[in-house]
Formats: structure tokens, C-alpha cells, sequence
């Protein structure tokens, strides 16, 4: 059996789609076969080598946070986003996410930062890169939610309050568009905060959370602030966020 796809009135670029067969008879009746549709043509020179969670580098993905991805002739020189919402093309280069165009924060020769749709959810993806017309793609996986945390922390104290800022967190309540950045006069209690439950420890002892949302001037990234729970244990003890029952990668965080 064969099956081809047409990319009438698509524009070029790289879509991924899923399969779905089904046979009465069988076990499984199900079986779905996830398919990367390319419209137009790969470059021989042009090449994504890999994708990480643009805070913690780890390999975690989330709807809303920042990619960073990885690779050779991305973008014909280095260029970053100036203003907010994000542009969707730099330099001559655009890139998507199952077929969703994905803003822009930063493209250059070997690296881009781009920020994955909200509206690609969680499951199989592919990000597709369009550097003037070269194209190159490369397979993922996206879950609910994927912290990581941007190690701007380094020592603190029992009590003292501290910011910390993350990606991954997912999507957001109320609904922030992707590429842009809550209104600046929005009250402190209406701007957009994860939908999946947060949970900050210290060391292994739960911090009390004083503010977790999407500030003015952020795009795909949550500000966390937060207390040193005076329980936590002295000297370099693990930070910890967790969302929707994932953490991320431990920061070390020197208590004294």
C-alpha cells in the first residue's frame, strides 16, 4: 500500500503529520505511524545537529518555552529580536514546529533560539528551519511540561527572597499569545501564570512561592519569586522547580 501528500498552497517548510490504520481483525486495531512532509528541498550544506532546552540545555521540551537549536549555515549572519511580540523572520530565516510558525529571539550561523508554539501541545514534533529558502528539520518530542531554570543564582540565606527565572513551564492561564509579552499596565494578579501546578524546594524543603507568571517584557520565559524556607539545610543545597509533577535540572544554590 502507498500513500503520497500534496503540498498544494503550502508554503515550503516542514510539516509533521500522523498516521492512523486501522484493522478490525488485528491486535492492536490501532497502530499510528508519525510522517515528516518536506515541502520544497533539503540543503546539502545545511544541518540541525540537535535541540535543548534553551535554560537548562537538558533534553526537556515544553509548548512555550525556549528552543535553542544547534547546527551548521542556520542563518546567513547573527541577528537578535529587538522588540516584542517576536518577529517571525530574521536574516532571511523562519522556523516552525509541526508546521507553526515558532518566533524568534536570536539566529546566527550555528545557533538559534526560537520559542515553540503553545498551540503544538505535547507529543512528536518537528522543527523545521528555513534559512532564504534551505531547508533542514529535525525530530523531537514535546511533553506538558519541561522546566528549566536560568542559573542566575549562586548563595543566599534562610528567609531572604530571592527571583529566579524559568522556561518549559507550558502553557499559561490566562492564554498569552506565543511571541508575545503580557500588556505592561496588567495588574499584578491578572498576568498569565503555568496551568500546571508549581512547586519550588530548597534542598528538599518546600518554598513558599510569592509570585510565578509571565512579567511585562517576557516572552516564553515565567518569573519565580520565591523565600529560603527556613528549614533548608546550610551549605550547597539543590533548587528544584517542579511543574505538573516534573522538575527540572537541580541548580546549586549556596545557603549560608
Amino acid at each position: 500500500m502507498n500513500f503520497t501528500a500534496s503540498g498544494f498552497n503550502l508554503a515550503n517548510g516542514i510539516y509533521n503529520a500522523t498516521l492512523v490504520f486501522q484493522a478490525s481483525n488485528s491486535i492492536p486495531q490501532f497502530i499510528e505511524v508519525p510522517v515528516t512532509f518536506l515541502v520544497g528541498s533539503t540543503s546539502s550544506s545545511m544541518s540541525i545537529g540537535g535541540v535543548s532546552n534553551g535554560a537548562s540545555f537538558q533534553q526537556a521540551f515544553a509548548p512555550g518555552m525556549i528552543l535553542s537549536i544547534f547546527g551548521t549555515q542556520l542563518a546567513p549572519s547573527a541577528q537578535a529580536a529587538s522588540s516584542l511580540p517576536l518577529p517571525l523572520t530574521m536574516a532571511g530565516v523562519s522556523a516552525t514546529v509541526n508546521g507553526v510558525p515558532a518566533p524568534l529571539y536570536y539566529v546566527s550561523s550555528g545557533q538559534l533560539n526560537v520559542q515553540v508554539p503553545y498551540e503544538t501541545g505535547a507529543g512528536p514534533a518537528v522543527v523545521g528551519v528555513n534559512n532564504n529558502g534551505q531547508l533542514a528539520s529535525y525530530l523531537f518530542t514535546l511533553a506538558p511540561s519541561a522546566p528549566g531554570i536560568f542559573t542566575t543564582l549562586s548563595s543566599a540565606k534562610r528567609g531572604d527572597v530571592l527571583t529566579m527565572f524559568i522556561t518549559g513551564e507550558g502553557s499559561t492561564t490566562p492564554v498569552l499569545a506565543t511571541g508575545a509579552s503580557p500588556f505592561f499596565a496588567t495588574p499584578l494578579t491578572l498576568l498569565p501564570q503555568p496551568a500546571l501546578l508549581l512547586a519550588v524546594t530548597v534542598g528538599g524543603v518546600s518554598a513558599d512561592i510569592l509570585f510565578a507568571g509571565v512579567p511585562p517584557g517576557l516572552a516564553g520565559v515565567t518569573q519565580i519569586n520565591f523565600s529560603i524556607p527556613n528549614g533548608a539545610p546550610t551549605g550547597v543545597q539543590p533548587l528544584v522547580v517542579t511543574v505538573g509533577g516534573v522538575p527540572s535540572a537541580p541548580l546549586n544554590l549556596t545557603l549560608q
